[in-house]
């Protein structure tokens, strides 16, 4: 099912939300979007196959940017994404996700950045609650400056830019899309492709809250470690430049582990990573100790 009203003319951003089963948060993403001072845009929400009340919420929804596409089949977050894109108009790219809320500026500011310096890749900070606190994601030991930045080698160390801050110029998706075959981590996968074709340029500004609750984290651990060994495998050729930023991956999911109490599955890889880079894992893996034992 399609439901659009047609634009007078093509606007110059696409903004791209799937949604499975958040009726609850759906709206308040949606509305973050629509209250946007930038208005030279379209909404794409894609219904991934939801049970709940979603498509009742998005018929209640009249606004002349909004399409949503339906479908009864849940085929995952990564398929949805890259049915969204296919269907936009947009010259330029934007992500959102159903529980999460843009500041009124982020795509005015964003637009703004990519028209002043010709970047095909912008990404702003982001607030990010977990375990009860807002955390400004990059941390400032990211050393990133507001502006243009080589993004690769810090990238090859973890993810730190999330789907709903990014704004991509559409001819670098025209061949990589989503990854629909992963599990999670479809934001850090794009940003490595990308990374290693194109410079970023960052706002250092914290122009969407993303929410993240604890349940989340320690169930989605094993769906996180299939995803890691997925993207490595996926790009060893990025990370067999810098060989330590593989065992720091790893290091660090196994902080993530006994963090959660999955100390078997933590300790298990610390110490695959020890076998494989043992002078890179010995550091990783004194930091990893001291982190978990302050928690």
């Amino acid at each position: 099912m399609t439901k659009s009203t047609a634009l007078k003319t093509l606007p110059f951003v696409s903004v791209v939300l799937p949604t499975h089963n958040r009726a609850d948060s759906l709206r308040g993403a949606i509305g973050s979007v629509l209250a946007q001072t930038y208005q030279d845009f379209e909404l794409i929400v894609v219904d991934d196959g939801s049970t709940d009340e979603t498509l009742t919420v998005l018929g209640q929804l009249s606004d002349e940017r909004l399409q949503v596409i339906s479908y009864a089949e849940n085929r995952g977050a990564n398929a949805a994404r890259n049915i969204g894109i296919a269907a936009a108009k947009g010259t330029f790219i934007a992500l959102q996700d159903s529980d999460d809320f843009w500041h009124a500026e982020k795509l005015k500011d964003q637009v703004a950045a990519c028209q002043m310096s010709g970047a095909f890749v912008c990404f702003c900070a982001m607030q990010r609650l977990a375990r009860g606190k807002n955390n400004l994601v990059p941390k400032k030991s990211h050393n990133l400056n507001q502006g243009v930045n080589v993004m690769l080698p810090k990238l090859l160390f973890g993810n730190f830019i999330g789907n709903p801050t990014l704004l991509i110029h559409k001819s670098c998706l025209h061949f990589d899309n989503f990854d629909e075959a992963l599990p999670r981590l479809q934001d850090w996968e794009l940003c490595l492709r990308l990374g290693s074709r194109y410079d970023f340029f960052f706002i250092d500004k914290a122009l969407v809250k993303v929410g993240r609750g604890e349940t989340q984290i320690s169930s989605g651990l094993e769906s996180y470690v299939k995803a890691l060994t997925q993207i490595i495998d996926k790009h060893n050729n990025l990370f067999s430049e810098c060989p330590s930023s593989a065992s720091t991956v790893w290091l660090n999911a196994a902080a993530m582990c006994i963090s959660a109490g999955q100390w078997k599955r933590g300790l298990r890889l610390a110490i695959t990573q020890m076998t494989r880079n043992p002078i890179d894992a010995l550091t990783g893996l004194t930091t990893l100790s001291i982190r978990a034992l302050s928690r």
